[in-house]
């Protein structure tokens, strides 16, 4: 099914773990290694998905302490959430957990994939992959490792992302059509049981009649 609006796309995750670099990386196709610290920014990218376009707001949400309050009013509107780690810093998958509650306390509906960034620094690596996939298989969620510095899954991301959403979407759709028809059929069987009480005669209820007594 298409979306007919742009699909809104939210990032989480504690500061430095990338994920403004990784939507640079996705939108302007080149690495950024300098960036300021982010509170709210919006990026407007489009991509095709099995053959449809489909347009992307990608807001990309700072990840400091003092602005979850704020950020938390743009998660409310996500399509999707891109859930995002340092593979080289575990106390950043630890936080994984808080984000994803603050995400569901205000949206349980939203698509979420989780994203271990910085996999170009392997030597460096101190998150397993036997932790990410225990919390993935948790939460029932797809989870990718990337880089943004060298554009390795990055593309990936985005596809399994947006996929997922729209099949949310589909599925959100059927199950409503489903619901209207049920809705329907009861008022139809309704009215089929009311129309036949009125074609009842007025007699059609009879009393059992008493036994008369004899006279001995």
């Amino acid at each position: 099914m298409a979306l007919n609006r742009p699909m809104k796309i939210v990032t989480l995750g504690d500061s430095n773990v990338g994920k403004t670099a990784l939507l640079l990386r996705f939108v302007k196709k080149t690495f950024y290694d300098d960036i300021p610290i982010t509170i709210v920014d919006i990026l407007q990218t489009q991509m095709n998905i099995e053959n449809k376009k489909v347009d992307l707001f990608l807001w990309d949400t700072g990840g400091q302490e003092r602005f979850k309050s704020l950020i938390s009013n743009y998660f409310r509107l996500a399509d999707g959430a891109l859930l995002v780690y340092d593979v080289t810093r575990i106390s950043t998958f630890a936080e994984l957990p808080g984000w994803l509650s603050l995400l569901r306390a205000v949206n349980d509906k939203a698509s979420v994939v989780i994203v271990g960034n910085k996999i170009d620094e392997a030597d460096l690596k101190n998150v397993t992959l036997t932790a990410v996939k225990d919390f993935a298989a948790w939460h029932r969620l797809d989870f990718v490792e990337a880089s943004a510095k060298t554009g390795e899954n990055v593309e990936e991301i985005f596809q399994l992302l947006t996929k997922k959403i729209l099949k949310s979407i589909s599925l959100t759709s059927s199950d409503e059509a489903d619901n209207s028809e049920d809705t329907e059929m009861e008022k139809s069987d309704f009215q089929q049981d009311d129309t036949e009480l009125k074609l009842l005669p007025s007699n059609s209820m009879h009393e059992v009649p008493s036994r008369k007594k004899r006279c001995c």
